[in-house]
């Protein structure tokens, strides 16, 4: 071979080697390239900066984070009351009912000897519970011919003796002054349609209420 030739064959292969190393160059990046991507990882406390020159995070530069530490909720406790019921001194009466019914002979106001027994056990349960007696009287609607105040007035007055005279039954069978109160509803509260003498003896009467 000549010596061109050789010069020739040489200059060839410095060109390609030329040519390989710039190739390998332009495809590095530059490090103003690189240097954006830098991603942050949050570890406990510190915060980790990696890039491509920091493989192992415990050789890597770090960086204190600012942790916000929780605010404590309060502990709340409940504390159960326990509820204590009193019972009131002066309780409201807790049994009243009708204890008796006691009839009357035609324009009468006299108690029949035979509620003697029923009056002698009101008045020993009244004594007993210390209980208040209420007695209502009432008439029949029937009077003799009169205009309509004097039958009103006539049928007030016998309702009204019907209950005192069955209060001072009681009163002579022990119960306390004080514990009877009397009422005088003359005709105005018929139990009995009066077309029958019946209705009319039915209703002619008292009623006694017991409460204690």
């Amino acid at each position: 071979m000549s010596h061109s030739l050789k010069f020739i064959s040489l200059l060839s292969v410095l060109a390609l080697i030329g040519a390989c190393a710039t190739s390998q160059d332009s495809e590095k990046p530059s490090y103003e390239e690189e240097a954006h991507y830098q991603p942050i990882h949050i570890s406990a406390n510190k915060s980790i900066a990696s890039d491509t020159k920091h493989t192992n995070y415990s050789d890597a530069p770090t960086q204190t984070a600012t942790v916000t530490p929780k605010e404590k909720t309060p502990l709340v406790v409940k504390k159960t009351i326990p509820i204590v019921r009193v019972q009131p001194q002066n309780t409201a009466p807790s049994i009243n009912y009708q204890i008796a019914n006691i009839l009357f002979a035609n324009g009468s106001s006299a108690v029949d000897s035979s509620y003697r027994g029923q009056i002698a056990k009101i008045a020993k349960l009244a004594k007993q519970h210390n209980a208040q007696i209420r007695v209502y009287g009432f008439s029949s609607s029937r009077t003799r011919n009169t205009d309509p105040q004097t039958h009103k007035m006539i049928n007030f007055k016998t309702s009204l003796r019907r209950a005192q005279s069955v209060a001072t039954a009681l009163r002579r069978a022990g119960v306390n002054k004080q514990n009877i109160t009397i009422e005088a509803l003359s005709d105005s509260r018929p139990l009995y349609s009066e077309a029958m003498p019946e209705g009319e003896r039915l209703n002619r009467r008292a009623e006694v209420y017991i409460t204690y």
